[in-house]
């Protein structure tokens, strides 16, 4: 006796086998929200790392030491140098007396710090100051970054033209807080005859740098403070 022919299930019959299968399954729990987890202080226990120029005020330096002892941590003071930074891209050897600066502003630290009961050490480098600081500070993995606004004066506004804040740079190339220590401006000391040159120098240089022309920037720059 042949077999009788199977029974085709219409879509319709299928979809509510299906639904009634599904009534009789356990509801599935709904997992819980993850609750972000609870804010927890943490002593901070990296060094501070503040950047120094020659000739800067105290104030940059007390600040950063008053931080560092407070916070019971190591002071590193970096002083990134961009002359020399300038030279070897160009390689027309050394602009300045690196060694004697570099040997300046350490002793300047030294009579500051030495006496203090806080822990420093000093560092030079070179390159640009915003990205070589930052860099630095990730390798040293500290926990602030202490800088000084600039004094106003022709040849600061010059090389913030040239290279930019420092300040300002930092806080949009690295994650690491930063400082700000104002310092005041100093007044003009130069006669008007020497203002007049200073200001053609930096509008020539400015145009030299938009034109990538930077070595004859710093034939300029050498003349000028020769």
């Amino acid at each position: 006796m042949p077999a009788a022919p199977k029974r085709r299930v219409a879509p319709a019959d299928l979809r509510l086998r299906r639904a009634r299968e599904a009534t009789n399954e356990p509801a599935r729990e709904t997992p819980p929200e993850a609750k972000p987890a609870a804010f927890v202080p943490r002593r901070v226990t990296r060094p501070v790392l503040a950047g120094v120029v020659p000739g800067q005020p105290q104030a940059v330096v007390h600040r950063a030491a008053d931080l560092a002892y407070t916070l019971n941590v190591k002071l590193i003071c970096v002083y990134v140098d961009i002359t020399s930074y300038l030279a070897e891209e160009l390689d027309d050897g050394p602009v300045d007396d690196d060694e004697a600066t570099s040997a300046g502003i350490q002793e300047h630290l030294g009579n500051t710090l030495n006496g203090t009961g806080i822990r420093w050490s000093f560092r030079t480098l070179s390159g640009d100051p915003a990205r070589t600081l930052g860099q630095f500070a990730e390798s040293a993995d500290a926990s602030f970054i202490v800088v000084g606004t600039r004094e106003l004066g022709l040849g600061i506004r010059l090389e913030q033209l040239l290279v930019g804040s420092v300040a300002l740079d930092l806080t949009h190339l690295q994650h690491r807080p930063v400082l700000v220590i104002p310092l005041p401006a100093k007044p003009p000391r130069m006669p008007d005859s020497e203002w007049v040159t200073a200001f053609l120098v930096a509008t020539v240089a400015v145009l030299l740098t938009r034109e990538g022309r930077s070595r004859d920037l710093v034939s300029i720059s050498n003349r000028h403070h020769t």
